[in-house]
């Protein structure tokens, strides 16, 4: 018998700590409504830039409501669940994501109706045609074979979302761009890292036709929103040979430790213009302790090859870290200085739930999730500081501004922007 058509919303709460909220739609709710949408349902997906925008959407009946949330963006998931309860809404309200992969049974507590573990691409039309009888936990586990997902439809995102595109520093704003996916999961172990999967990549062929079906639909700019979208050499020719004739930029992230010159040249002419690297750390006990794999002087090496191509580059860099102090502080300033990233993003460190520093006992210090953000919100009265053992939360956030301050004089610095931050 055919499942009764229902009426579906899916949600991403705000984010107010991407240098441009507006960027680019996140793909996981796009895949989750392609799927729901095959299978005969009304699906509306949403990324939400206030929680304003919550009032025209909570007079719809929908009958299901699916969010997606990182453990920064957790407390404005409560707020969502609590508004449609509040406004008499009958959804069903469920979360899923990163955080709800690691604290499922938190996450139920506080009031939604299903959590959803892992990647629920083949669990959510299960979900929506036989919902709980009562609240519970679902563990859907890890999609196998990514190529048994069908390309994500970009036509769910409500027409009157304006999305302003980020390439690259200086790169053309007008391009019309969408994001795209070529693996997931990772098969490294950095221990700030939260939960993911074991490392799978789709196939070469699957990612040409879509590549093709952007360029047909206008996408000019792409950003690959892997966390590691290339491992080998052979990965990075293959891609290139394809996107090349298709005349699309992209950006990209990528290990320091994987780059080489041969990748640089071959993503350079395919038409990349950023790379971004998780950095980290200028000192090489941190980046041993916390598992990196890589040194300062080879992740320096590598921002000169990329800059010898003609490619940008964003350092991503972690601060607050257990064994930082006013000594790894300046080491990051000195890197800076001798290498000159084009931009750096200064993260704050805290253990997200899931990652072996949260389970190695620094969760404890963590008393309001408003403290797990990578930026500072001047919205919100965020204590930092959670893991590090020899800097008061006041010592650390004063090294945190000197960093930046410093750095400034070599490079741009992506701070983040406030909820309410409008765009020139």
């Amino acid at each position: 018998m055919k499942a009764q058509r229902k009426n579906i919303l899916l949600l991403g709460p705000p984010n107010p700590f991407l240098e441009n909220p507006c960027s680019v739609p996140r793909l996981g709710l796009l895949y989750l409504g392609t799927m729901l949408r095959q299978h005969g349902h009304e699906v509306m997906v949403r990324h939400l830039h206030s929680l304003s925008e919550l009032e025209g959407l909570v007079e719809k009946p929908f009958d299901f409501v699916g969010i997606s949330a990182t453990t920064r963006e957790y407390l404005d998931a409560i707020q969502i669940l609590n508004y449609f309860k509040r406004e008499g809404s009958q959804a069903t309200v469920a979360l899923g994501g990163p955080h709800a992969t690691a604290l499922p049974e938190e996450c139920l507590r506080n009031g939604f109706d299903v959590v959803v573990t892992g990647e629920a691409d083949e669990e959510i039309v299960r979900l929506v045609n036989h919902p709980l009888d009562r609240p519970g936990i679902v563990h859907a586990g890890m999609v196998r074979e990514l190529d048994s997902l069908p390309f994500p439809e970009r036509s769910l995102i409500s027409d009157h979302q304006s999305w302003r595109p980020f390439l690259g520093l200086g790169q053309d704003p007008s391009l019309r761009t969408t994001s795209m996916l070529l693996s997931r999961g990772c098969p490294y172990h950095c221990t700030f890292c939260g939960p993911h999967f074991r490392y799978r990549r789709r196939s070469d062929y699957k990612v040409a036709v879509e590549l093709e079906v952007l360029r047909k639909q206008g996408y000019h700019g792409l950003v690959i929103v892997d966390d590691l979208p290339f491992i080998t050499e052979q990965q990075v020719r293959s891609f290139c040979e394809r996107i090349r004739p298709l005349e699309i930029k992209f950006r990209c992230n990528f290990r320091a430790d994987l780059l080489t010159p041969k990748m640089a040249k071959l993503l350079a002419e395919a038409g990349c213009c950023r790379l971004q690297f998780g950095i980290e750390s200028a000192n090489q006990m941190i980046l041993d302790r916390i598992n990196k794999g890589t040194s300062p002087e080879a992740n320096g090496r590598t921002v000169e090859i990329c800059h010898e191509y003609g490619l940008q580059v964003k350092a991503m860099l972690l601060w607050g870290l257990p064994s930082d102090g006013p000594e790894t502080a300046q080491q990051i300033v000195d890197w800076v200085a001798r290498y000159r990233p084009d931009s750096i993003q200064v993260s704050m460190f805290v253990p997200l739930p899931g990652s072996p520093a949260w389970q190695s006992g620094y969760h404890r210090r963590v008393t309001d999730y408003c403290a797990l953000a990578f930026f500072r919100n001047p919205n919100l009265r965020m204590p930092i500081g959670v893991a590090n053992d020899h800097l008061s939360p006041e010592a650390l956030e004063t090294l945190h501004e000197k960093i930046l301050s410093e750095c400034s004089r070599f490079t741009h610095i992506d701070r983040g922007l406030p909820p309410d931050a409008k765009e020139e």
